[in-house]
């Protein structure tokens, strides 16, 4: 259920950004909170600029509901692999809740 700008050419890739956080785990841990969102813009900006359908984590697409909390709207995957005890406070919505629960089966 990837978008796609064509055939077998996938534009988002949910186990794709688990395998890049787990192997820049060890480099982003040490991190404050402050500079895991600044990379999280820079990845999204990064993104955006090379495929526009990349999910706009910092407008809060994937929530089910408006938060408050920084890491709501920081990329949801880095959250789980380097704060996974804050991921399950991200209120996402029913379509990326269903996508997240998939990954990494």
């Amino acid at each position: 259920m990837q978008e796609k700008i064509a055939q077998d050419v996938p534009l988002y890739d949910l186990e794709q950004e688990l395998r890049v956080f787990n192997n820049l785990k060890t480099e982003l841990e040490p991190l404050e909170n402050r500079g895991l969102y600044i990379f999280s813009m820079l990845l999204e900006n990064h993104g955006r600029s090379a495929y526009p359908a990349y999910p706009l984590w910092s407008e809060g697409e994937h929530l089910g509901e408006q938060a408050e909390r920084w890491f709501c709207y920081a990329n949801p995957m880095m959250i789980k692999v380097l704060r996974p005890d804050l991921f399950g406070e991200i209120p996402l919505n029913e379509d990326w809740a269903k996508k997240f629960q998939e990954v990494g089966r």
